[in-house]
């Protein structure tokens, strides 16, 4: 599942005020494309995380990779969302970004019992560099 759409840079009322910035030093492309919030959460409610984690239990069932990126010129861009495992297992997504100070996207990733273990959330522009990551675990029930 994936979703975006261009916001605003203020948080609406209700917000997500009380969670972890994710804020990340992202790179910048030649375009000025740059990934100013990455993080991790176990839901998207009204185009917003409802936490901050770097750790969930095959019980949370998904993981959302939320990314927060501003893209100043006017045309439309494509960036590659990777989930990839410390196996090597990978699930990509090609997400639209249009011009905004705040473009907010997402994609989700379904768990599975044998996917426990170490991953990255990456993003890479159209031609392959990586703007930002996250590492995050998945590990089994208690």
């Amino acid at each position: 599942a994936i979703g975006g759409e261009s916001v605003g840079t203020d948080v609406p009322d209700g917000g997500d005020d009380d969670i972890d910035s994710g804020m990340v030093e992202g790179e910048r492309d030649g375009e000025g494309l740059r990934i100013m919030r990455l993080l991790l959460t176990t839901d998207v409610v009204r185009r917003l995380p409802v936490d901050a984690r770097d750790t969930f239990t095959i019980e949370d069932g998904s993981i959302f990779c939320y990314a927060e990126i501003s893209a100043p010129k006017d045309d439309s861009r494509t960036i590659t969302l990777r989930f990839t495992h410390a196996t090597g297992l990978t699930q990509s997504y090609a997400l639209p970004v249009n011009q905004s100070p705040a473009w907010r996207t997402w994609s989700k990733l379904n768990l599975t019992r044998s996917m426990t273990g170490h991953w990255l959330c990456e993003i890479f522009n159209e031609d392959g560099v990586r703007l930002a990551h996250r590492a995050f675990d998945v590990v089994g029930s208690d």
